[in-house]
């Protein structure tokens, strides 16, 4: 009887340990793995969150610049989309350790793009705005499809994919504002 009795004593006293134990939940390993980026990765994020700026800051310039009310329309559409976007990045790059700077700052010839488009204005700012944005988005769609392919991290592949058709139809309404302003009737 003694040992029943020690036996049940001793499993009263242990079975709190026991169910704390088993209860603790598993160590969230995904904080461990998600810093482990590729320099690849790293690098594209880094360049997606400046190219994404470098649209932000261009097309909030058009939207006060602008003479066509259909650029007007296309500026705005890029912040809010190219907004969203950056912000998705930023949250990934967090996510992934990666320390973006703030202010992002767009690379040197988006500034150089910057400058020549704060010298203009009318139809020869929005002939240069689209200009530069078709350019731009080539750049961008092809960044995207590149991520979309080759990154190694499968978040950031993810939102490659996701984000793809966003950039490719920026593209093409570029091309297509583009060529509004084109056959538009020229003011005097």
């Amino acid at each position: 009887m003694k040992p029943m009795m020690i036996l049940s004593v001793l499993g009263m006293a242990l079975a709190p340990a026991w169910a704390q134990a088993t209860d603790t939940p598993a160590p969230d390993t995904a904080k461990d793995t998600t810093k482990a980026l590729s320099k690849n990765d790293r690098k594209a994020i880094e360049e997606l969150a400046k190219m994404n700026t470098a649209e932000i800051k261009l097309s909030e310039l058009a939207e006060q610049k602008a003479n066509h009310p259909e650029v007007k329309q296309f500026a705005k559409q890029l912040v809010e989309e190219h907004s969203k976007n950056n912000q998705e990045i930023k949250e990934l790059a967090s996510k992934k350790g990666v320390d973006l700077p703030e202010p992002m700052t767009p690379p040197p010839s988006e500034r150089s793009a910057e400058q020549k488009l704060s010298k203009l204005s009318g139809e020869k700012f929005d002939q240069e705005y689209m200009k530069i944005m078709i350019d731009d988005h080539r750049k961008v769609v092809n960044k995207v499809e590149n991520v979309s392919a080759r990154a190694g991290d499968p978040e950031l592949k993810q939102w490659a994919e996701k984000t793809l058709p966003t950039v490719q139809q920026h593209l093409d309404m570029a091309k297509s504002t583009e060529q509004s302003l084109k056959t538009a009737p020229k003011s005097k």
